[in-house]
């Protein structure tokens, strides 16, 4: 009897060993194979006079909590994508900013803490300001509306060598710092390359590679100088890798594959635009309505997403290792039919195998010092943009429902 009760008790220890710990062998395991990483988006960028006061009191904002994370994995997410300011000053001389490192180190600890995986995107840096993902809502180009003066805008990287050198030595510097973090799985080189909209409002890849490839202002030209400067010191964690056109699925025929092997191929999709960022809220899904902005209304369903994501889909079929994620997707919360959109366009991801990770986590200091009708994205307060108090919802139940998959954390996975 004895005996029969020590195997018993060898018997559930072995299966609640193999419950609590995950082996995986590399980071980029991950990353490969189904979706294991199912989370959101926060973002970090440096506070100014235009922020209103929404973003806190700096360096860098909006302020976020332990409980922000702490709430975010018992809704079951697993990993947070940190869209963050970079870690080297944006004008020259390009020097390491402090206050970004002491950020970035802050975040990973309550990450950590709140037993998620992260990946750090760096939005700006040498050559690069925020301002650039808000092209013409500037002053001088709308004097009607603009909220900033448009010398704020910096995008000399695409110009300047030494600020893409600096680029390199920002991103060699992360690497050294974060390369042993158990938390962080993935470095994305920048967030939403977009060149060809800041300096020739090109729309179109075949248009752009035709005139400009092989130029500084051509992303295959110098991202692998960072993969380099990466690797020279970290050879295990997992580069993201977005291409030109603000990361679209339509610009992926045109980006150079790396030869490194860690490597994501990511994309960012908010398709189709005219539904997901739309203001008068007069376009349901599924329904009909005009995606090209032509004037033409056409049939919206699941097999309109699907088609968006076929341009990548032939990409990755091209590569040694293919592994693909889409690091943005969402809409704004009062679309209507916004749940079945977004079950739809994660179903779509998951039989792939993609991680994804939606936009956005607003922190509870910026809910408080934003107008209500700005909290577009944040899919824990409902349909209603008046309201910014946590309610059970469509949207949230559809999310939930797959972040509930999600089983790997740092706590449970070894490598």
């Amino acid at each position: 009897m004895f005996k029969l009760l020590k195997l018993v008790f060898l018997f559930i220890s072995l299966m609640f060993s193999s419950v609590s710990a995950k082996v995986v062998k590399q980071k980029i395991d991950l990353w490969r194979g189904q979706t294991q990483l199912r989370g959101i988006n926060i973002l970090q960028t440096f506070v100014t006079e235009f922020d209103r006061g929404t973003k806190g009191h700096g360096p860098l904002g909006p302020p976020f909590t332990l409980n922000d994370f702490k709430e975010m994995a018992k809704l079951g997410a697993n990993y947070v994508n940190i869209s963050h300011a970079g870690a080297f000053s944006e004008k020259a001389p390009y020097q390491v900013d402090v206050r970004v490192l002491e950020n970035l180190d802050h975040l990973l600890k309550m990450i950590k803490k709140a037993d998620m995986f992260a990946v750090i995107s760096i939005r700006t840096g040498p050559g690069r300001s925020e301002y650039t993902f808000v092209l013409g809502e500037d002053k001088t180009t709308d004097a009607l509306n603009g909220w900033f003066p448009a010398e704020l805008y910096n995008d000399t990287v695409w110009t300047d060598l030494a600020a893409r050198e600096a680029w390199a030595k920002m991103w060699l510097a992360l690497a050294k710092r974060y390369k042993d973090s158990p938390v962080v799985v993935g470095y994305d080189l920048m967030v939403e390359p977009n060149a060809n909209e800041i300096f020739f409002k090109i729309y179109d890849g075949k248009t752009f590679y035709n005139k400009y490839r092989g130029t500084s202002y051509d992303w295959n030209s110098w991202y692998p100088g960072l993969i380099q400067a990466i690797r020279t010191v970290d050879t295990k964690t997992p580069i993201l890798l977005q291409s030109m056109g603000h990361a679209h699925m339509d610009w992926m025929p045109f980006l150079q594959p790396s030869r490194d092997t860690n490597i994501v191929y990511t994309i960012h999709d908010y398709e189709p635009f005219s539904y997901t960022h739309q203001h008068s809220v007069k376009n349901r899904y599924p329904g009909k309505f005009d995606i090209n902005y032509d004037d033409k209304p056409e049939e919206v369903d699941r097999t309109t997403l699907n088609a968006f994501l076929l341009p990548f889909d032939r990409y990755l079929k091209t590569q040694r290792d293919y592994t693909g994620a889409v690091n943005e997707f969402g809409l704004h919360r009062n679309a209507p039919g916004a749940d079945k959109y977004l079950s739809d366009m994660i179903e779509l991801f998951e039989v792939r195998g993609w991680n994804h990770a939606l936009w956005l986590w607003y922190p509870a200091h910026f809910i408080k010092n934003r107008p209500a009708d700005e909290i577009h994205f944040d899919f824990r307060f409902g349909p209603n943009y008046i309201n910014t108090i946590p309610i059970a919802n469509p949207v949230q139940d559809v999310i939930l429902k797959h972040w509930k998959l999600n089983s790997a954390r740092p706590s449970n996975t070894k490598f």
